[in-house]
């Protein structure tokens, strides 16, 4: 007889591990922005895909109820902060002035997307938000959420095997059917 429990989650560790997709959406959002010069959302959909399979790892186990909350701050988080890291770095690509990142007229630059061209970043920030939203639904609804709440059956719970089917009776030969109706009135096979 094996053992077919599911081996526990360490929400913890998971966590832990989950963690490391911050830096992972940062990196990838200030990558593709500084690229192509754009704020680009649709790198937040990757992000809870990323954060999932992390905390499968740290966890040991796949991602249950017990850890949505933990997940869900977290992908949230990269998220957010990945977000504004693409503003940041598509400002830095398109920016002509001297000086580095640190530099005081790439800092009044960077001010001014978030104060006076806020409207100008208002759709990238919405969709990168709405994205990142839509993937961590379907990362709590996809099989790795589901697959917790599967439980997995143990030698008590299976069902016991099925008897083969026995073949089919032919009728009698010219009988007629009890379920037979002559002006309404049900038919007796026994009456002469």
């Amino acid at each position: 007889m094996t053992d077919t429990t599911a081996p526990a989650e360490n929400v913890g560790r998971g966590t832990t591990f989950a963690l490391l997709a911050i830096p992972a959406a940062i990196i990838i959002f200030a990558i593709v922005a500084g690229l192509f010069q754009l704020i680009s959302g649709i790198a937040a959909i990757v992000i809870p895909y990323i954060a999932a399979w992390l905390y499968q790892k740290g966890a040991g186990a796949p991602l249950s109820r017990a850890g949505w909350g933990p997940f869900v701050a977290v992908s949230a988080i990269a998220i957010v902060l990945g977000t504004v890291s693409g503003i940041v770095a598509a400002t830095y690509a398109g920016y002509l002035g001297k000086g580095g990142i640190f530099s005081s007229a790439f800092l009044r630059t960077l001010l001014n997307q978030f104060t006076v061209n806020l409207g100008d970043n208002v759709l990238p920030l919405l969709i990168g938000l709405g994205l990142g939203a839509v993937g961590i639904a379907s990362v709590i609804r996809g099989p790795r959420g589901r697959a917790a709440q599967i439980e997995t059956p143990t030698a008590t719970d299976a069902p016991a095997p099925a008897a083969p089917p026995a073949a089919p009776v032919p009728p009698a030969a010219n009988q007629p059917s009890p379920g037979v109706m002559l002006n309404g009135k049900p038919v007796d096979p026994n009456a002469k």
